[in-house]
Protein backbone atom coordinates (compact mmCIF):
# COMPACT_ATOMS: atom_id res chain seq x y z
CA UNK A 1 0.00 0.00 0.00
CA UNK A 2 1.45 3.40 -0.94
CA UNK A 3 1.78 6.12 1.65
CA UNK A 4 -0.74 8.92 1.33
CA UNK A 5 0.84 12.34 0.87
CA UNK A 6 -0.83 15.26 2.61
CA UNK A 7 0.19 18.18 0.41
CA UNK A 8 -2.09 20.56 2.33
CA UNK A 9 -0.18 19.88 5.56
CA UNK A 10 3.19 20.10 3.81
CA UNK A 11 2.25 23.43 2.20
CA UNK A 12 1.11 24.90 5.53
CA UNK A 13 4.27 23.77 7.29
CA UNK A 14 6.48 25.14 4.52
CA UNK A 15 4.75 28.52 4.51
CA UNK A 16 5.59 29.09 8.21
CA UNK A 17 8.99 27.40 8.43
CA UNK A 18 11.50 29.73 10.08
CA UNK A 19 9.03 32.59 10.54
CA UNK A 20 8.86 34.64 13.73
CA UNK A 21 6.17 37.02 15.00
CA UNK A 22 3.28 35.10 13.46
CA UNK A 23 -0.24 36.07 14.49
CA UNK A 24 -2.88 33.41 15.36
CA UNK A 25 -5.14 34.73 12.59
CA UNK A 26 -2.46 33.94 9.99
CA UNK A 27 -2.32 30.36 11.22
CA UNK A 28 -6.12 30.08 11.22
CA UNK A 29 -6.33 31.32 7.61
CA UNK A 30 -3.63 28.91 6.46
CA UNK A 31 -5.40 26.01 8.18
CA UNK A 32 -8.78 27.11 6.79
CA UNK A 33 -10.24 27.61 10.26
CA UNK A 34 -13.20 29.94 10.80
CA UNK A 35 -11.13 32.50 12.73
CA UNK A 36 -8.23 32.82 15.16
CA UNK A 37 -10.34 32.13 18.24
CA UNK A 38 -9.59 28.40 18.41
CA UNK A 39 -5.89 29.07 17.80
CA UNK A 40 -5.80 31.62 20.62
CA UNK A 41 -7.59 29.14 22.90
CA UNK A 42 -4.92 26.54 22.20
CA UNK A 43 -2.21 29.14 22.85
CA UNK A 44 -3.73 30.13 26.19
CA UNK A 45 -3.68 26.50 27.35
CA UNK A 46 -0.22 25.74 25.99
CA UNK A 47 1.68 28.99 26.58
CA UNK A 48 -0.18 31.06 29.18
CA UNK A 49 0.72 34.74 29.16
CA UNK A 50 0.89 37.15 32.09
CA UNK A 51 -2.35 38.99 32.83
CA UNK A 52 -0.69 42.25 31.73
CA UNK A 53 -0.70 40.93 28.16
CA UNK A 54 -4.46 40.38 28.11
CA UNK A 55 -6.05 42.02 25.06
CA UNK A 56 -2.69 42.45 23.35
CA UNK A 57 -1.54 40.93 20.07
CA UNK A 58 -0.09 37.43 20.12
CA UNK A 59 3.21 37.31 18.23
CA UNK A 60 4.44 33.74 18.11
CA UNK A 61 7.94 32.37 17.95
CA UNK A 62 8.67 29.84 15.25
CA UNK A 63 8.58 27.05 17.84
CA UNK A 64 5.11 28.12 19.00
CA UNK A 65 3.91 28.54 15.43
CA UNK A 66 5.04 25.10 14.31
CA UNK A 67 3.68 23.38 17.45
CA UNK A 68 0.32 25.11 16.94
CA UNK A 69 0.19 24.07 13.28
CA UNK A 70 1.01 20.45 14.20
CA UNK A 71 -1.73 20.43 16.83
CA UNK A 72 -4.39 21.60 14.38
CA UNK A 73 -3.14 19.39 11.56
CA UNK A 74 -3.40 16.38 13.89
CA UNK A 75 -6.99 17.34 14.78
CA UNK A 76 -7.79 17.72 11.09
CA UNK A 77 -6.36 14.29 10.27
CA UNK A 78 -8.51 12.39 12.77
CA UNK A 79 -11.07 10.23 11.02
CA UNK A 80 -14.71 10.98 11.64
CA UNK A 81 -16.39 8.59 14.11
CA UNK A 82 -18.24 5.81 12.34
CA UNK A 83 -21.96 5.68 12.77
Amino acid sequence: MSESVDTFADDVRASFEGRENVRPEEIARALELKDGKSVRGFLRMTWPRPSEQKNSTWLLTNEQTMATIEFFLAKRAKPAPSE
